[in-house]
């Protein structure tokens, strides 16, 4: 039945609901996942891509606040999206990049999951310096290695037939999935069946209750086992293990990893993976050894040339010395010297030759750990006859094989089930430990970015936003980060701990052109919306609220015409509507689409509608003469003041803005310059009286 919370979400249809539950096992662990902004989570379920996982996820989060997403216009969007490209640039694996869309503006009702994320990013800061420089490069270079967890693909270590002891077990060997595909012999086969079958199988599992009695002839066939009430992992060990060998490498190197991180849940599942990679080390010599066994021949043929390369030394350093007697009987055997003299050296160097060939059936045995007691059924593989060169039986080889194979299974089946049984249910540690390590990926990158920027931990306050020595972090980009070639600037608004200004919530910045208006505004909305997010903000101190509503309207807006001034007037609209709540609106010359004349009186009654609603904000303008006389009270007025220009006419500006001032524009500025480097009378009393106009 599908009515509950979860189908109320934007986007969750039928199978959606169907999905989602059928994998986390209910609707409120559903709901639980995303009110803790468990993105990982939601990343592993299966038919859900990233981009559908992170709307959902999103969509989702603001859904159960109550409240509709933070950032409130597309210019607020690309600026995010821009932070987000940036610190991924930190982050190594692409799931790791593809969790980061997991930290967006959170709402009021989230504020302890800010609080928490500024929390963590403090520890990881400190864990990052602990680590030192040359254990972080090799956590990044681990983490290019890491491979994600793959579904094993179906092995089979023996091949091998069930006997049910009774109907009930037949049954229960049918109604299991995963036992399915292993041949079932039942009824129990007869004492002749059951050669014939020990000849036809490498291993037959007799399978029964504690009560059942074990029937005649059972006992005498060599490659047979008896199991009481197993489990699943005793009866197909392979479900288990196939899962580790084929993710070997995997946990090898998340192993690897979490030892490198001194941090308590590392250091805690790096021990748990440590048992897990010890034991799979022991599977997979096992599995070579089982490996090397099925192509046994191979290893003969491999050894067999250093065989004969040791052989010729032995004979190539030998010498035979012939008496009297032993000259007499070769020429008597003139015909079968040849057989004669080979006799002859055969009794001078085959206890060497019987060395070297034990020697090599010895490491044959040890690399398919078919142990001692193979050693002399090996050596007769190796045929001796003809002493040089030596040459392999290949129908005793072949019989060899057969015969190790077998031997091989029983003596290793057990071994596999008890390496089985250390495994069962390990998987999810794999898995967690995954999860662990890409969350890793995350934090630490996040750490990484904060100490390469320079950032900082923001206070959280309720009335206001202000910094001191904030640098726009795009600018920071361009110059590499370097934080000395870029001007640090000081702002408030509204009532922070820092106490700049008169706790004024809404501004008039001007300037003149290219002195930092536009930058400060982009400034202010990283740093709320970094803040907000739960990360450390570009500022040596700052404060920043939590708001229901980010609007920031860019001067990329181009157009004078009728419809741009319609757009810009809707979207206006909505930045003092009640649904906005708790707002920061910034906004970046909005004469840019329609008359300088009109835009005043539209700013000046826009501006009166804002100091009368929860709202904080930044209006940056060239209108500052106009709209001074316009200003509701409320409304303060800033300038980013340029002090002049240089020889080559270029702005000499202090960045951060002097609070309640019209700042000098910059044909201003051009016409003060060239009044005072003017020497013709005339042309100076032109160029004071343009300039008396700006004065007054």
């Amino acid at each position: 039945m599908v009515d509950g919370l979860l189908v109320s979400l934007p986007g969750v249809g039928r199978k959606t609901y169907q999905r989602l539950v059928e994998f986390f096992g209910s609707e409120e662990r559903v709901l639980d996942v995303v009110r803790s902004l468990d993105l990982s989570s939601l990343l592993e379920v299966p038919g859900f891509s990233d981009k559908k996982a992170i709307n959902f996820f999103r969509r989702a989060f603001f859904s159960l606040s109550g409240c509709s997403d933070v950032l409130k216009t597309r210019d607020a969007v690309r600026v995010y999206e821009r932070l987000i490209h940036l610190v991924s640039e930190f982050v190594v694996t692409q799931r790791g990049k593809t969790l980061l869309w997991g930290f967006f503006p959170l709402p009021p009702a989230g504020v302890e999951h800010i609080h928490r994320r500024h929390e963590k990013l403090s520890r990881m800061v400190s864990i990052l310096s602990k680590m030192g420089e040359q254990k972080v490069l090799k956590f990044k270079k681990l983490l290019k290695e890491l491979k994600p967890l793959r579904k094993p693909r179906f092995l089979r270590f023996v091949d091998q037939a069930i006997i049910p002891a009774n109907q009930e077990i037949y049954e229960q060997l049918r109604a299991n999935p995963a036992l399915r595909s292993l041949p079932v012999l039942f009824p129990v086969p007869s004492a002749e069946e059951l050669v014939h079958y020990s000849n036809t199988y490498d291993l037959l599992v007799y399978i029964r209750g504690a009560n059942d009695p074990l029937p005649e002839g059972l006992g005498e066939i060599e490659n047979l086992e008896v199991l009481t009430e197993p489990k699943e992992a005793e009866i197909l060990p392979e479900k288990v293990l196939g899962y580790f060998l084929e993710n070997h490498d995997t946990i090898r190197v998340a192993w690897e990893i979490l030892g490198l991180v001194p941090e308590e849940r590392c250091v805690s599942m790096h021990k748990k993976l440590g048992m897990i990679f010890s034991v799979v080390k022991e599977l997979s010599k096992l599995e070579q050894g089982r490996r090397l066994v099925a192509n046994i021949s191979k290893s003969f043929h491999r050894v067999l040339g250093e065989v004969n390369l040791r052989v010729e030394k032995i004979l190539g350093d030998s010498t035979i010395t012939l008496g009297g007697e032993e000259l007499v009987t070769l020429l008597q055997r003139s015909r079968d010297v040849p057989t004669a003299l080979r006799e002859r050296l055969s009794a001078g160097v085959q206890p060497k030759v019987e060395k070297v060939v034990r020697e090599a059936a010895t490491r044959v045995a040890s690399q398919t750990g078919l142990g001692e007691e193979w050693i002399p059924r090996l050596e007769e593989v190796f045929n001796l006859q003809a002493i040089y060169p030596v040459e392999l039986d290949e129908h005793l080889l072949g019989e060899v094989e057969a015969r190790a194979q077998k031997h091989y299974h029983q003596l290793t089946r057990r071994k596999y089930r008890a390496i089985a049984e250390k495994l069962v249910g390990e998987e999810k540690t794999a898995e967690e430990a995954l999860r662990m390590i890409y969350e890793l990926d995350v934090w630490l990158g996040l750490a990484l970015f904060t100490v390469r920027y320079g950032l900082t931990r923001p206070g959280m306050v309720e009335h206001g936003i202000g910094f001191k020595g904030g640098r726009n972090i795009f600018l920071l980009e361009t110059a590499g980060g370097g934080r000395k070639a870029v001007e640090p600037v000081d702002y408030e608004l509204g009532d922070t701990p820092l106490g700049m200004g008169d706790r004024s919530r809404v501004a008039l910045l001007t300037g003149a052109n290219s002195g930092g208006k536009t930058t400060l505004l982009e400034l202010l909305l990283q740093v709320q919306i970094m803040g907000q997010s739960g990360l450390f903000v570009p500022a040596e101190k700052a404060y920043v609220p939590t708001v229901d509503s980010i609007y920031y309207f860019s001067r990329s807006r181009t157009g004078t015409d009728a419809g741009a001034f319609e757009g810009l007037l809707y979207n206006l609209s909505e930045t003092v509507s009640q649904d906005a709540g708790k707002s920061l609106v910034l906004a970046d010359e909005l004469e840019a689409v329609t008359e300088p004349g009109a835009a005043a009186k539209v700013i000046a009654a826009y501006l009166d509608l804002l100091v009368k609603t929860d709202v904080l904000g930044v209006i940056v303008t060239h209108l500052g003469l106009e709209l001074r006389d316009r200003l509701p009270s409320g409304v303060r007025i800033d300038g980013i003041e340029a002090t002049g220009l240089d020889a080559d006419m270029r702005l000499v500006v202090k960045r951060s803005p002097v609070f309640n001032h019209v700042a000098s524009s910059t044909p201003e500025l051009v016409i003060r310059r060239v009044s005072k480097l003017e020497k013709n009378p005339a042309r100076k009393n032109f160029f004071m009286s343009l300039l008396a106009s700006f004065e007054g």
